[in-house]
């Protein structure tokens, strides 16, 4: 380069010319272009570092794995609410668990046989050792051929009520109404029972005896705290009140069954108790409302199956999920109820309960109930998964549980 006024060389990176002293422009630097930042992820499942950021798989578990654009933009709320019940429950996603999976073997023809072998699981002669848990455990359909009785049942009492006024088929008809969808669902849980170490007849003590033991010890604590009426603290009164009574049997059944360990044991048994104390009260609601004419008793009927999913089998069934965290294979103890992991699975039922009750109006009080459905399948489907996760990893010589505080 040349100094413009003079003429003269310019020595290289001169701010002046060493001539005259005419500053000399200075030529911009190139830009060099930024290199992307190495994003480092890791197989939410089992921790393993991934190879790739755009990686489909987990290498080391199998895992499917977000998409790098879904994992950086951030994770909606029910993916980082079920990461957190990961963290909880210790869930290393060996065994995956999908929605469609609840209903992919309803449809398909399956040999009485099959459902025989399903019935009688859970004895001492069915129950398998610990290393071959997941062998023969198959996704669950025997609930709907459960489901299909109670309501062919149902519509035949319902029939012989409507079409001929028979007064002697209401208490059928209330009772085939009441326990179709809890029944049903407990039914499903017996056969997520991957361990097969309870039997259907323990379970029926479990539904009978425990439902109604439920409904009597809350009304026990009704009796003491009385809900004049169902506000905003009336309802997170109810919500204390009732999962705190179904807590209770959850416990005692727990307690007294010595052979349960495992965090689907707990769903189980959860399920059982809420299974009952549901199909009861639903049954009494009917009878109850029934007094203002059979519509009023049909729709009252209809309205509860139709929302019973969401309810009280769902919410105890995470209680006995939150029993099982706490205590593993050691007896239920009071110290357990103390315990971090019992407590961050055991405000969900309470909480949603609560929420079920709150006196919200218009479209928010219609949508409410469904919404917190959806809400409560979602946490249980993962204390499920978590379950499964357990079981295999149980089956394959590991730990019962990896956190225990």
């Amino acid at each position: 380069m040349k100094c413009s006024q003079c003429g003269r060389e310019l020595v290289k990176d001169a701010k002046f010319c060493a001539g005259c002293g005419t500053p000399v422009p200075q030529q911009p630097e190139p830009q060099q272009p930024e290199e992307p930042a190495v994003v480092n992820r890791f197989c939410p499942g089992c921790g393993t570092k991934l190879s790739s950021p755009n990686a489909q798989f987990c290498g080391a578990c199998g895992r499917k794995l977000e998409t790098t654009s879904s994992a950086s933009g951030g994770r909606d709320l029910l993916g980082t609410l079920w990461d957190k019940l990961d963290e909880i429950t210790g869930n290393e996603k060996q065994k995956e668990l999908k929605l469609k999976d609840l209903f992919s073997e309803v449809f398909r023809k399956h040999p009485k046989e099959e459902a025989e072998e399903i019935f009688i699981s859970g004895t001492a002669k069915t129950t398998p050792a610990e290393g071959h848990l997941l062998e023969n455990w198959k996704k669950p359909w025997l609930y709907s051929r459960v489901f299909l009785v109670f309501a062919v049942s149902y519509l035949l009492l319902y029939f012989c009520a409507a079409q001929f006024e028979n007064a002697n088929a209401l208490p059928g008809m209330i009772i085939m109404g009441s326990f179709m969808v809890p029944f049903s669902l407990l039914f499903m849980m017996f056969e997520l029972n991957a361990p097969k170490n309870i039997s259907f007849y323990s379970i029926l003590q479990v539904f009978l005896i425990g439902g109604c033991a439920s409904l009597l010890v809350t009304l026990v604590f009704f009796s003491v705290w009385e809900v004049d009426e169902l506000d905003v603290g009336g309802a997170i009164a109810v919500g204390i009140i009732e999962e705190v009574g179904k807590f209770a049997i959850v416990a005692w059944c727990i307690y007294y069954k010595k052979n349960t360990k495992y965090i689907l044991n707990g769903i189980l048994i959860g399920a059982a108790v809420g299974a009952g104390f549901a199909a009861f009260e639903s049954a009494g609601y009917a009878y109850v409302y029934g007094s203002s004419g059979f519509d009023v008793m049909v729709d009252v009927i209809l309205k509860r199956a139709i929302l019973a999913p969401g309810g009280h089998v769902a919410w105890a069934a995470m209680e006995g999920a939150a029993l099982m965290l706490a205590k593993g294979d050691e007896p239920l103890r009071p110290e357990h109820f103390k315990k971090r992991a019992f407590w961050q699975i055991a405000l969900f039922p309470i909480a949603l309960h609560a929420f079920w009750d709150m006196p919200f109006a218009g479209a928010v009080g219609t949508l409410l109930p469904y919404v917190l459905t959806v809400l409560g399948w979602v946490i249980l489907l993962a204390l499920i998964q978590s379950g499964l996760g357990q079981v295999n990893r149980v089956e394959k010589g590991g730990p019962l549980l990896k956190n225990r505080s």
